[in-house]
């Protein structure tokens, strides 16, 4: 079974939902795990305007529910 590989969409202001960001994080991911022979796990859900810089996306936003996952041991869905 091959390794599984969560991508992790986010960015910081909401402009940037006008242009290519969420698209060009997607490609990047699954041609990082098409090149590992890894499966992508799309389960993860973008952060759409959710600032780094003081770490909202952890507290709030869907990468801590990811994260908060991890540590309950709770498996993601495939697509």
């Amino acid at each position: 079974m091959p390794a599984i590989a969560y991508s992790y969409i986010r960015f910081s202001h909401e402009e940037q939902r006008l242009g290519r960001s969420e698209e060009r994080q997607l490609e990047a991911a699954e041609r990082y795990a098409r090149e590992n022979g890894m499966t992508l796990d799309y389960s993860l859900k973008p952060d759409r305007a959710i600032s780094a810089f003081r770490g909202k996306h952890r507290k709030k936003g869907n990468l801590g529910a990811f994260v908060k996952k991890i540590h309950s041991g709770l498996k993601s869905r495939q697509r």
